[in-house]
């Protein structure tokens, strides 16, 4: 069990146990969640799914208003709505559960997080600010920021996959247009831009992984889809099966597969699917 400063059992509503301190993070948390999705069936570990669900569940019912999205933490009650990698990256953990279990609700709400930031969140001049209301200390100055534009970007750009909405290929050029100074000062922390710009010049490419979760063939042949296809903006979606492990390249009627063997994912393949960025 979470214990807090003064050496007290924690655990907040829904059961989801802090071991850090009181607050439960809405950003931090969902990177969690997402995480946890991944190694759910790396690992064949079902457990960790179902942990996943469990805390975008406990966020989305306990740490959102409609109109301002997510809060940032949750002390016994919400606090601090508004902030822009709150709502990104809550978003994308909600686009991955939809990868992991084809279940529509979860992109239709991390569709609501993408149009709040674009009402609430946008730069007149470009990109979205990291605050949609000011509030005391630095909360009382609106930033346009490289790192949480660079996670907009890539949220946007994965919604846009998902729902097949070009708005939001525009929205996700609007958060890299911001910036197009020198970014060497920047850093280490210039990577989220810079993966997202990459994401943003390839051409998307859905792949479709139907396996039992843990299955060390399924490992192989997604690790052979990371290396070959590396060059696409991929989407993997993961179904369970009973049956050997198989991947399918494309999201439609002329999708290629099913293939079973790593050796057999070539670019050629996926080639014939597409060729331009959309």
């Amino acid at each position: 069990l979470g214990v807090d400063s003064q050496g007290r059992t924690t655990r907040t509503p829904g059961g989801i146990i802090s071991i850090i301190d009181d607050w439960i993070y809405t950003d931090a948390n969902a990177q969690v969640a997402s995480a946890f999705l991944e190694a759910s069936w790396v690992f064949g570990r079902p457990k960790l799914k179902q942990r996943a669900l469990a805390v975008l569940e406990f966020l989305w019912t306990n740490c959102r208003t409609a109109d301002n999205g997510m809060f940032h933490y949750h002390d016994g009650e919400p606090q601090v709505t508004g902030l822009l990698n709150d709502q990104t990256l809550m978003g994308a953990a909600l686009l991955d559960a939809y990868r992991f279990t084809g279940n529509q609700r979860y992109m239709d709400q991390a569709e609501k997080l993408g149009k709040l930031v674009l009402s609430n969140n946008s730069n007149p001049n470009g990109g979205y600010y990291d605050i949609s209301e000011r509030g005391p200390g630095h909360l009382r100055f609106p930033l346009t920021l490289l790192v949480d534009n660079g996670r907009a970007a890539s949220f946007f750009l994965s919604l846009c996959d998902a729902t097949g909405n070009p708005e939001y290929r525009r929205a996700a050029l609007w958060a890299l247009r911001a910036f197009t100074d020198d970014f060497a000062p920047y850093g280490v922390y210039a990577s989220d831009y810079a993966l997202a710009l990459a994401r943003y010049m390839s051409s998307p490419l859905t792949i479709k992984l139907e396996a039992r979760p843990g299955d060390s063939d399924s490992r192989r042949l997604v690790r052979a889809v990371r290396i070959r296809l590396g060059q696409y903006r991929l989407t993997l979606c993961v179904r369970d099966s009973e049956s050997s492990a198989a991947v399918y390249l494309g999201d439609g009627p002329e999708r290629v597969g099913p293939i079973f063997h790593a050796e057999e994912i070539i670019s050629e393949l996926a080639a014939s699917l597409q060729d331009t960025p959309a």
